[in-house]
């Protein structure tokens, strides 16, 4: 201690003086121990390209830690403990800064976090990547758990109450659902895993996680155009749309969710402010039914028809703007398509039939009889298929081959 003193040129220090260093230290020394936060490094910016948009993100260099990473619950807490002693607030704060005024659900939101980690650790390995992400967005308010699977690999879990389908999660607890993100993320099949889950549970009164999507996020539209062709009472009429293909890579990851959920779906500005006019101007002044006679005519005429399970070996329900720029639609996409117009365009009520969990139907109150009524709730309703008959507008006769007690009517829209 003497030798200390001396080298620091502190040898004539007396009394108080010396009593004051050797106090000083001890403080120091004791925080350290308590595992205060380490002072911050400086400001460093990274820029995160967030879909169509890059986004400039400010963080604390002291968040570049040196910790080696496995599946361990072990490790995770030393991981975690390690990433709560820096300045991780800052970051945060600026994420949540941007769900704000990207107006993000919490799937894209999830979607920026881990976009931001792979950006700011991107000379870190892919376990360094999720775990710095789970880190963040569980301090962004979520209760999330982490699973391994051959301790090699590590996923990111979060809890909901959500129904959802092709899409792994775990049930640790009795009557808690935790959905795996990351394999949601980087689209992993992992039916046959064997997934562990780990006991650290970081947060657990954090908030649940939901799929729901209430609108699109604000970000850059990429329009592109599309051609609508179809023959009315011996006119061929051809609308020129704008379409936002953003959403294509917004929607590329998302799950399967709920068939009433699509008819619910938001749709861009760029699509309704070119399509709704146009189709507007057609169907003034016309009676209700050659206005729906009309919007059937695009949902039957103007999109190229392949059953989902042709295509994709499994159900892919599609959202109005969707089907604008997937190559092919069926009977589901285009019952969502043909809602959506009816809503927006007139003031007719409209159920939405499901036949066998497979096929998909509409039909509309007209205040004239087409075709025999279908009577829901006391009102008589009469059937508008979007596709068929695929080359023709007629209205009001049933799909052939189903028979109505074999139907469930999935949404009713009043209007």
């Amino acid at each position: 201690m003497k030798y200390l003193i001396k080298s620091m040129g502190l040898d004539r220090m007396k009394g108080m003086g010396l009593c004051l260093l050797f106090y000083f230290i001890f403080l120091n020394t004791t925080f350290l121990q308590a595992g205060d936060k380490l002072p911050s490094e400086g400001i460093a910016e990274a820029s995160v390209l967030f879909f169509s948009t890059a986004l400039p993100l400010q963080y604390d260099r002291s968040m570049h830690i040196k910790q080696k990473t496995c599946t361990s619950d072990r490790c995770l807490k030393r991981f975690y403990k390690k990433m709560e002693e820096t300045q991780y607030e800052l970051l945060v704060q600026e994420l949540l800064v941007q769900r704000e005024a990207l107006a993000l659900n919490d799937w894209f939101f999830f979607q920026l976090v881990q976009k931001s980690a792979e950006t700011i650790y991107a000379d870190k390995t892919d376990i360094f990547q999720t775990l710095a992400t789970w880190f963040l967005f569980t301090k962004a308010g979520y209760d999330t758990r982490i699973n391994n699977a051959n301790n090699q690999y590590v996923f990111i879990n979060v809890r909901t109450d959500d129904e959802l389908y092709y899409t792994p999660f775990s049930r640790p607890e009795k009557g808690i659902k935790y959905v795996n993100l990351t394999a949601i993320h980087y689209q992993l099949n992992t039916r046959t895993a064997l997934y562990e889950m780990s006991k650290f549970r970081p947060n657990p009164e954090g908030q649940k996680f939901t799929f729901q999507l209430d609108n699109w996020p604000n970000i850059p539209a990429q329009v592109d155009k599309k051609t609508l062709s179809f023959p009315y009472q011996g006119t061929d009429y051809n609308l020129t749309v704008d379409v936002d293909t953003t959403i294509r890579a917004l929607m590329a990851k998302y799950p399967i969710m709920r068939d009433e959920v699509y008819y619910d779906m938001p749709v861009s500005k760029t699509l309704a402010n070119s399509l709704l006019p146009q189709l507007r101007d057609l169907i003034e002044g016309r009676p209700a039914k050659d206005q729906i006679e009309i919007l059937v005519s695009v949902t039957r005429r103007c999109f190229d028809y392949a059953w989902d399970y042709k295509v994709y070996d499994r159900a892919m329900p599609l959202g109005p703007d969707q089907v604008f720029f997937t190559p092919v639609s069926d009977h589901e996409d285009r019952a969502a398509l043909l809602h959506y117009l009816v809503k927006s365009l007139t003031d007719l009520d409209l159920i939405v039939m499901r036949y066998y969990e497979s096929y998909y139907t509409v039909a509309v109150a007209l205040p004239e009889a087409v075709g025999k009524p279908l009577s829901y709730e006391g009102k008589d309703y009469y059937f508008c298929d979007p596709t068929e008959p695929m080359n023709s507008c007629k209205i009001g006769k049933q799909p052939s081959g189903f028979k109505t007690e074999d139907m469930q009517v999935i949404v009713h829209l009043q209007q």
